[in-house]
Protein backbone atom coordinates (compact mmCIF):
# COMPACT_ATOMS: atom_id res chain seq x y z
CA UNK A 1 0.00 0.00 0.00
CA UNK A 2 1.33 3.37 -0.96
CA UNK A 3 0.63 7.17 -0.10
CA UNK A 4 -0.61 9.71 -2.50
CA UNK A 5 -1.09 13.54 -2.34
CA UNK A 6 -4.04 14.43 -4.26
CA UNK A 7 -4.38 18.52 -4.78
CA UNK A 8 -7.26 19.85 -6.66
CA UNK A 9 -8.37 23.55 -7.83
CA UNK A 10 -12.02 24.14 -9.37
CA UNK A 11 -12.13 26.12 -12.19
CA UNK A 12 -15.84 26.24 -13.12
CA UNK A 13 -18.58 27.83 -11.69
CA UNK A 14 -20.79 24.45 -11.90
CA UNK A 15 -17.79 22.73 -9.68
CA UNK A 16 -18.72 20.92 -6.21
CA UNK A 17 -16.01 19.47 -4.14
CA UNK A 18 -18.60 17.18 -2.55
CA UNK A 19 -18.47 14.34 -4.80
CA UNK A 20 -14.52 14.83 -5.60
CA UNK A 21 -14.46 14.62 -1.36
CA UNK A 22 -16.64 11.52 -1.56
CA UNK A 23 -14.58 9.64 -3.97
CA UNK A 24 -11.36 10.34 -1.79
CA UNK A 25 -13.09 9.12 1.71
CA UNK A 26 -13.56 5.91 -0.84
CA UNK A 27 -9.59 5.25 0.07
CA UNK A 28 -8.12 3.07 2.51
CA UNK A 29 -7.16 6.09 4.62
CA UNK A 30 -7.25 9.53 4.28
CA UNK A 31 -6.08 13.10 5.46
CA UNK A 32 -7.57 16.59 4.69
CA UNK A 33 -4.49 18.46 5.60
CA UNK A 34 -4.72 21.87 3.68
CA UNK A 35 -7.84 23.13 1.95
CA UNK A 36 -7.60 21.22 -1.15
CA UNK A 37 -4.98 18.90 -0.55
CA UNK A 38 -5.10 15.77 0.63
CA UNK A 39 -2.87 12.75 1.88
CA UNK A 40 -4.46 9.17 0.95
CA UNK A 41 -3.56 5.54 1.25
CA UNK A 42 -4.50 3.25 -1.52
CA UNK A 43 -3.63 0.19 -3.29
CA UNK A 44 -4.08 1.34 -6.83
CA UNK A 45 -1.66 3.41 -9.46
CA UNK A 46 -1.14 7.05 -9.86
CA UNK A 47 -2.92 6.86 -13.13
CA UNK A 48 -6.39 4.34 -11.68
CA UNK A 49 -6.59 7.18 -9.00
CA UNK A 50 -6.61 10.16 -11.29
CA UNK A 51 -8.81 8.54 -13.80
CA UNK A 52 -11.41 7.40 -10.61
CA UNK A 53 -11.41 11.44 -9.35
CA UNK A 54 -11.42 12.98 -12.84
CA UNK A 55 -14.90 11.61 -12.94
CA UNK A 56 -15.89 13.92 -10.59
CA UNK A 57 -14.24 17.23 -11.99
CA UNK A 58 -15.30 19.20 -14.71
CA UNK A 59 -12.94 19.40 -17.61
CA UNK A 60 -11.82 23.56 -16.57
CA UNK A 61 -10.71 21.94 -13.38
CA UNK A 62 -6.94 20.69 -11.87
CA UNK A 63 -6.25 17.38 -10.52
CA UNK A 64 -2.57 16.70 -9.18
CA UNK A 65 -2.02 12.78 -7.72
CA UNK A 66 1.53 12.02 -7.00
CA UNK A 67 2.86 9.08 -5.26
CA UNK A 68 4.85 9.60 -2.06
CA UNK A 69 8.09 8.19 -1.45
CA UNK A 70 10.45 8.59 1.22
Amino acid sequence: MSSFIVSYELNSEQSDCTELHNRIKSYIAYYHCLNCTWIIKSEFSVEQIREHLLAALHKNDRLLVAKIQA
